[in-house]
């Protein structure tokens, strides 16, 4: 089933995202002053690229027909039901969300070390999740 024209833009933007965090991972996150433009710009590509990752599921999930999960963090059980992504892959995802909710109202609670550490465990499973997203 070919991607929605909608599908299409969040796929293109994760893209976008996910560049942008590869090619600040290297960077030391100790080198890194909080709340720093450099730090705001990392947390920011982190919470669009997590967002598009739970939009495309949810989106994916509502033309199969299946009814939306309560939270967000659902649409990946959701698609590990459907056969779409594996477990490993949707408790990274699930992971992911629940960072994503941080970054969004924790503001006290975010540290450089932290969100680096989430960008470089999360990066993967969100090229996996794009990479299959692209092919359905």
């Amino acid at each position: 089933m070919p991607l929605t024209g909608r599908e299409q833009e969040l796929l293109r933007l994760l893209n976008e995202y996910l560049a942008h965090l590869q090619s600040v991972q290297g960077l030391d996150p100790q080198t890194v002053q909080p709340f720093s433009i450099e730090d705001a710009a990392v947390q920011r590509w982190l919470q669009l690229a997590i967002q598009c990752c739970i939009d495309l599921g949810d989106s994916l999930l509502g033309r199969l027909g299946e009814p939306e999960p309560p939270r967000s963090r659902d649409i990946f059980p959701a698609l590990v039901r459907l056969g779409i992504v594996d477990t490993s892959l949707a408790q990274t995802l699930e992971q992911l969300t629940d960072y994503r909710n941080t970054l969004a109202h924790a503001y006290a609670d975010l540290s450089p070390a932290e969100t680096w550490r989430r960008v470089r465990q999360g990066l993967p499973g969100m090229a996996e999740l794009a990479s299959r997203m692209s092919q359905q």
